[in-house]
């Protein structure tokens, strides 16, 4: 989310993680997807967050789409650009358009194909507004997730913790620093050989 409490959240992913067959899947809500949310009538998604953080959010997202979160977590800009250079960077395949746009908003050199992105880099990527539209944007965030999630599986042990420590530094969420230091090293214990599969609501032709 933005800076300061009442911010409207940039980005809602839903991650499912599944030990028994080590998938990952990765879901986007739209930002603007226009629904219900308790207690404040019909609004575009992303105002939840502004009126009731985090709690509000899950609420929605249990009423509108039937689905729990068991765990939430919340980070900002710059925790996010803290922890991908915390893991090094991340490797992000570019389009001509969106390395010019990069280029052209920093004074980069990236090029069309495979570039290694650090925190800054990945975030602006990230965000990423005037290209195409939402749709593209929430796939942009999840390649970053998905690329993130690949070098924290091939991260050594010691990098693993320093990255989680990163995290649970930058981060809120609704368990403990200990809770969420289980959850991290289960993940990372079945990333030898684990698949991301990644989705996006609204999905195509609904």
């Amino acid at each position: 989310h933005g800076e300061g409490e009442n911010g409207r959240s940039d980005s809602m992913i839903l991650c499912s993680v599944d030990t028994g067959s080590k998938s990952v899947t990765l879901i986007s809500f739209l930002r603007d997807i226009y629904l219900r949310i308790p207690g404040h009538g019909s609004s575009r998604l992303n105002a939840s967050y502004s009126w009731g953080g985090a709690e509000l959010l899950k609420q929605t997202l249990e009423e509108n789409f039937g689905v729990t979160a068991d765990v939430t977590l919340e980070i900002d800009f710059e925790g996010f650009q803290n922890v991908i250079d915390h893991l090094g960077g991340v490797d992000i395949d570019l389009t001509d358009e969106e390395a010019d746009h990069l280029n052209n908003g920093h004074g980069w050199t990236l090029h069309a194909g495979v570039n290694h992105l650090d925190g800054q880099q990945a975030l602006a990527y990230s965000r990423i507004r005037y290209l195409d539209s939402d749709f593209y944007r929430t796939e942009r965030q999840r390649n970053v997730l998905t690329a993130l999630l690949t070098t924290y599986g091939s991260a050594g042990y010691l990098e693993m913790l320093n990255a989680t420590d990163a995290f649970l530094d930058q981060s809120t969420s609704d368990h403990t620093d200990e809770e969420l230091l289980a959850y991290a090293l289960e993940l990372y214990s079945m990333m030898d050989s684990f698949e991301i599969v990644t989705h996006r609501i609204p999905a195509d032709g609904t």
